[in-house]
């Protein structure tokens, strides 16, 4: 019988080829990667900070053997399916619908076994930035339809090759993890840290360094560290400040970069999207699009058009003559 990690959902060659949820193995305390194939694997890998996401299709029924993960994991079934968890030596079985959830908390043996194809997100969750402890409740085959509208949306968005940018995935991986520990954890003191609006000085300070450095990669936790609150406040808190969730107002910066770069005819447009802070030629041509009507060409010939010195016409003119 094989084991869970068969996959066969792939996504072209810019995205990551291995998915980088572990799982350790009771008995072996050696983590290894929870889902892995020869074939691609739609993950986000490294490129988002705080959550990490991977797409399964299992063509089979399986196993996964007694081990343990090592930071919150939610899996999202995708299919209808009967499958069943070991905890403590005693078996459980349920009956899944498409949507529904298993959580596993961090460090507690758990084994898996599922009765056939079946198709699954799986998010691992990075909550050390909590201000408080927190003990996550397990959860076998439950509902939860925000954290499942959430898991799908950040798989949407890596199917489409992260058009958003890693502020985005960032933003919808900080909504999943605050409705997260909202509902299935318990806080040590039994409270929720309260939100903290971010301080017109940080708000400045926060703009400055997006203008800083829209030629490279910018997180949402390096914006909240700037604006000196939590990564799960911060994009509520920006958005409330500037009247735009923090992903469009970089993306907006990054777009007026380009359309002033793209006044000079000798910077390419590979170089232009590079110095903005997109990953590629292709990816500044989606958000471009997207923001302008246009592609990046196209504005850039309607930009020299307006430039040109007006020239008279060569063809000849046409006298008339009165009958």
């Amino acid at each position: 019988m094989k084991t869970a990690a068969d996959t066969v959902l792939t996504r072209g060659r810019e995205m990551p080829q291995a998915s980088s949820i572990e799982w350790v193995r009771s008995g072996t305390g050696r983590p290894e990667p929870l889902v892995a194939s020869p074939s691609p694997l739609l993950s986000s890998a490294g490129m988002w900070t705080g959550i990490r996401l991977a797409a399964t299709a299992i063509d089979h029924g399986g196993e996964l053997p007694e081990g343990y993960a090592q930071a919150p994991l939610v899996h999202v079934c995708l299919d209808e399916l009967v499958s069943e968890a070991c905890h403590a030596g005693k078996w459980m079985r349920r009956r899944f619908e498409p949507g529904d959830i298993t959580i596993s908390p961090p460090g507690m043996p758990i084994a898996y076994r599922w009765n056939g194809p079946n198709r699954g997100i799986l998010v691992e969750l990075d909550l050390d930035a909590l201000p408080a402890p927190i003990e996550i409740k397990p959860l076998f085959a439950g509902k939860d339809p925000l954290i499942t509208q959430l898991a799908l949306a950040l798989r949407d968005e890596l199917y489409a090759g992260n058009p958003g940018g890693r502020i985005y995935g960032e933003m919808l991986g900080a909504a999943l993890k605050a409705h997260f520990v909202r509902k299935h954890a318990v806080f040590g003191n039994g409270r929720f840290p309260e939100r903290r609006d971010i301080a017109r000085d940080r708000i400045a300070a926060v703009l400055e360094y997006i203008s800083a450095h829209l030629n490279a990669p910018i997180s949402l936790m390096d914006l909240a560290a700037v604006a000196d609150v939590s990564v799960f406040h911060f994009a509520h808190a920006f958005r409330r400040r500037m009247g735009m969730p923090p992903h469009q107002y970089v993306l907006r910066k990054r777009i007026e970069l380009a359309i002033s770069l793209m006044r000079n005819p000798e910077e390419s447009i590979v170089d232009i999207a590079l110095r903005c802070g997109f990953s590629s030629q292709s990816h500044l041509a989606t958000v471009f699009r997207r923001v302008t009507g246009l592609a990046p060409g196209a504005y850039r010939a309607r930009i020299a058009r307006r430039s040109a010195p007006l020239q008279p016409s060569s063809a000849p003119a046409v006298q008339r003559h009165r009958s």
